[in-house]
């Protein structure tokens, strides 16, 4: 298997997630910021994450800005990445409440929840789903406290 063939979870791993997730009626805007470090061995200088049905706002890596070097697509997002072995890549998405299978975000009277298995957190943001990746979670979630 080819370094370009091996699935992105043998050449990556996510060690810290930090999330906001902003609560709105109909879409959900979620920043993530991911603490991503290369696994002994690998050669690779991009990594593809795993999201469906989510709109990129934008998207930083090491605290700048990218308008270039990536691409977003109906199942995830591609990031040149480069040489280094550690990253922090931040980014900005909107979620829609209410997926296909209730997976996401879903909305019920007076309360958004979330079903993430088998593969729901990828309405949610961008991530490695795969089982090779454990990561710590730090998760603040804003809301009207009305609703």
């Amino acid at each position: 298997m080819t370094p370009r063939d091996r699935p992105a979870g043998l050449d990556w791993r996510i060690a810290n997630v930090r999330l906001v997730v902003e609560l709105g009626d109909q879409v959900v805007v979620v920043t993530s910021e991911l603490d991503i470090r290369r696994r002994a061995g690998s050669t690779a200088t991009d990594i593809e994450l795993d999201g469906n049905s989510l709109v990129l706002r934008s998207l930083a890596v090491d605290g700048t800005p990218r308008n270039g070097g990536f691409e977003a697509h109906a199942r995830g997002l591609r990031i040149e990445l480069g040489g280094a072995d550690t990253y922090v890549v931040t980014t900005v998405v909107e979620a829609a409440v209410g997926g296909p299978n209730a997976e996401g975000f879903t909305a019920r009277p007076g309360l958004v929840s979330t079903t993430c298995e088998p593969e729901g957190f990828r309405r949610i943001t961008y991530f490695l789903d795969t089982p090779a990746n454990r990561s710590w979670f730090d998760v603040t979630v804003v809301g009207d406290p009305v609703h």
